[in-house]
């Protein structure tokens, strides 16, 4: 059956749409599926004599674009960096998680993380008002080996293996035209003998001082003949920013070089297909619990592991074993990647590695915290009270970390 549509194609760099009214029938307009581009045919003539290509982003129907991408298309989490458990706001220290997901990895200099706070409507693009974005301060590098990478790994080196991918991200630099090197780092896991790590640069992009998005398109390669470790779950797809880099790594990133560069990073996103598809934010709650598959606490969202409070404690009423032990089943409310995760105790004081019990003859008093039957679902934490068979309460604060 025939449908009268309005539909409206961006024919210039101008970002000017124009309107034509045809009539398509069933079929007449598509997506191919080579070149992930639309074409539209007339009814009046064959399906190929009438093509125009687009991107994904130049094809709307009314005010509706036409993808056909769904939900979950950027493989990156926390990609706007709006989930920030650890209460974090800056780091100097290397392979130290700040948001939700992201770390930094450097060597020589001086490098700082840092969250930093959009101005309520500045956000880096139209139709994205967001709260927050990462900076990376760079200084003092000019060593072959000095480095300065922003990573997240994407869990499992067989993702988008043997197929194109876009990785786009917003950056902008305080000064000067720095460049970022874009990689996907295919990395096979631990345990046993896997293989080693295959490295594939996607391109280098040039910033300029205000929030611009880019983009490069790249091909990961296959992993036929890699062996993985034997440590489940350990293997992982790397996207890496490079922010510098010394001559150590030319090779690698095409001659990156070191660069002295604060740099803000906003909305990076991983998808399959030749083409930047409009930057994916998934409902917070949905964001929230993909991040806790790899970090949870007991505390409050906002509130740091560590503080003095009673906000969030689990509280545990029973008997003491015959042991003395007073023991606790913690149960996450999303599983872990794995379970070789670490957890560690705090009382409502702040107090790392201890939880606090309260029993006759011995109120809120700290011992040490033994954790074991570790599961992707849960954990059992005990301390030793020094007594068998007696009322007792615990109360206990716990951050898990199951990330790379």
């Amino acid at each position: 059956m025939a449908r009268n549509a309005l539909i409206q194609v961006r024919r210039d760099t101008a970002a000017n749409w124009t309107s034509v009214n045809p009539t398509l029938a069933s079929g007449e307009i598509g997506l191919e599926t080579d070149t992930g581009r639309y074409k539209i045919g007339n009814g009046s003539t064959p399906w190929n004599s009438l093509q125009i290509s687009l991107k994904a982003d130049e094809l709307r129907l009314g005010n509706d674009y036409l993808t056909p991408y769904t939900g979950f298309r950027n493989a990156i989490i926390n990609g706007d960096f709006r989930i920030n458990q650890r209460a974090w706001s800056s780091s100097s220290t290397s392979a130290t998680y700040g948001y939700d997901r992201w770390r930094v990895f450097h060597t020589g200099g001086t490098v700082a993380m840092s969250s930093q706070q959009f101005t309520v409507g500045s956000p880096a693009a139209t139709g994205y008002e967001s709260p927050n974005f990462v900076r990376l301060v760079t200084g003092g590098q000019s060593s072959s080996g000095d480095y300065s990478v922003l990573q997240q790994p994407i869990e499992d080196a067989r993702t988008f293996a043997n197929s194109t991918v876009t990785i786009s991200f917003w950056a902008k630099a305080a000064s000067g035209t720095p460049k970022v090197a874009v990689e996907l780092a295919q990395v096979f896991g631990t345990g046993g003998s896997p293989s080693a790590d295959v490295n594939t640069l996607g391109g280098q992009v040039t910033l300029s001082t205000s929030w611009t998005r880019y983009s490069v398109t790249m091909t990961v390669p296959n992993v036929n003949g890699k062996t993985f470790g034997t440590t489940a779950n350990t293997s992982s797809l790397n996207c890496n920013l490079w922010v510098s880099a010394g001559s150590t790594f030319n090779a690698r990133l095409n001659s990156i070089g070191t660069q002295n560069a604060t740099i803000d990073f906003w909305g990076v996103q991983v998808e399959r297909g030749s083409v930047a598809t409009p930057f994916e934010q998934r409902p917070i709650q949905t964001e929230l619990a993909m991040c806790q598959r790899y970090y949870e606490k007991s505390y409050a969202l906002a509130t740091a592991p560590g503080t003095n409070t009673a906000a969030g404690l689990m509280l545990f009423f029973g008997t003491t074993a015959g042991s003395n032990t007073a023991q606790l089943v913690v149960r996450f409310l999303v599983p872990k990647r794995y379970t070789a995760y670490t957890v560690t105790g705090y009382n409502g004081f702040g107090n790392s590695g201890v939880w606090e019990y309260y029993r006759s003859g011995a109120s809120n008093t700290s011992a040490g915290l033994t954790v074991d039957l570790q599961t992707e679902q849960s954990f059992r934490g005990y301390v030793e009270t020094g007594a068998a068979y007696v009322a007792v309460q615990i109360n206990a604060h716990w951050v898990c970390n199951a990330e790379f």
